[in-house]
């Protein structure tokens, strides 16, 4: 059998959460694409596609999946993954990027005035990446006849 590094792994899917990308690649485990003596993979990552330049490597062939913490929420992180054997480093995978983000902050309640059958409110939002707001999609208003029938 040839000595042969391991072919690129395929990232299949990605995740945000707040401060965090979770990923997870696949492997095509067989020996002849370098997968028989694989000892670790290790995730290039950076915030552009050309400029991977922060990396976190995982020891054994059966850890296919990583979560990065401590990134700037509201920054696009770009990566790829790659593995190693006892043969050297392997190709590089696809590219995939992901933008950490946490649920929004609470808008700020600024003003409200009614009518006859009417109420119009106002309110102001902290309109940055880290309170949450990059990935607004609506707002709901909650409105009752007290505050405990919200």
């Amino acid at each position: 059998m040839p000595s042969t590094t391991p072919d690129a792994p395929k990232l299949l899917t990605s995740s945000h959460d707040n401060q965090q990308i979770s990923m997870t690649w696949d492997t095509l485990l067989n020996a002849s694409a370098g997968w028989a003596d694989i000892i670790s993979f290790t995730v290039l990552y950076g915030n552009a596609s050309n400029a991977l330049n922060n990396s976190t490597t995982i020891s054994g062939s059966y850890n296919t999946s990583l979560t990065i913490d401590s990134l700037d929420n509201g920054s696009t992180y770009w990566f790829k993954v790659y593995g190693t054997n006892i043969h050297g480093s392997g190709a590089l995978s696809n590219v995939s990027s992901q933008i950490p983000s946490t649920i929004p902050d609470a808008p700020n309640f600024t003003s409200s005035s009614h009518g006859d059958t009417e109420v119009s409110m106002t309110w102001g939002t902290l309109l940055n990446a880290s309170a949450g707001w990059n990935d607004i999609i609506n707002f709901t208003v909650l409105y009752g006849n007290a505050s405990d029938s919200l």
